[in-house]
């Protein structure tokens, strides 16, 4: 009677998930080892250069400033600009005074400060509080806004000084934005 050969022993295969997202990873690749039980897959992570890490998380610390930024103001280029114009026309009502602003006719003040002037009535009843408004929100963000700027730059000195990726990480991670 001839024997049967043994048919060969399948191992059972052990797949891990892929490492998280990290941004110092350029490339993970999966690899399999064999063990006496099993088939384990294994991921070999590459790491980007050190600079090109700094990079990439000072990038995230102007991406974050910008986030912060943004839920305080209205986000866009042509609003900055309106925000600017309403700031200047509503320093210029101040240095004119309460009683010579609402002295002005709708078209006078429509003339002179034309973005300003567009708030009378719907922000406040007239020129001049508007302008108090206007003076009045852009000192509190300039506040605000200079509290942000200090955790940006303190955020990329830090970074920039890191000696090795995992200080980046950590200096990234000190950071510490306003919210008032």
């Amino acid at each position: 009677m001839s024997e049967t050969p043994e048919a060969p022993t399948v191992k059972p295969q052990i797949e891990t998930p892929p490492p998280p997202y990290d941004p110092r990873y350029q490339n993970a690749v999966a690899t399999y080892t064999e063990a006496a039980e099993a088939i384990v897959q294994e991921w070999n992570v590459e790491t980007w250069p050190l600079d090109r890490v700094k990079t990439i998380y000072r990038n995230r610390v102007e991406e974050d400033a910008e986030r912060v930024r943004l839920r305080y103001i209205t986000p866009g280029a042509g609003m900055a600009m309106t925000y600017a114009e309403k700031h200047q026309q509503a320093q210029a009502v101040e240095a004119m005074g309460e009683v010579s602003a609402n002295a002005l006719t709708p078209e006078q003040r429509s003339a002179q400060f034309p973005t300003l002037a567009a708030s009378v009535g719907i922000e406040a009843p007239t020129l001049w509080v508007c302008a108090l408004l206007v003076i009045e929100k852009y000192e509190q963000f300039a506040q605000l806004s200079g509290a942000i700027e200090r955790a940006r730059l303190v955020g990329k000195k830090a970074i920039s000084d890191a000696s090795d990726q995992a200080a980046v990480v950590a200096a990234y991670g000190a950071i510490t934005w306003p919210n008032p």
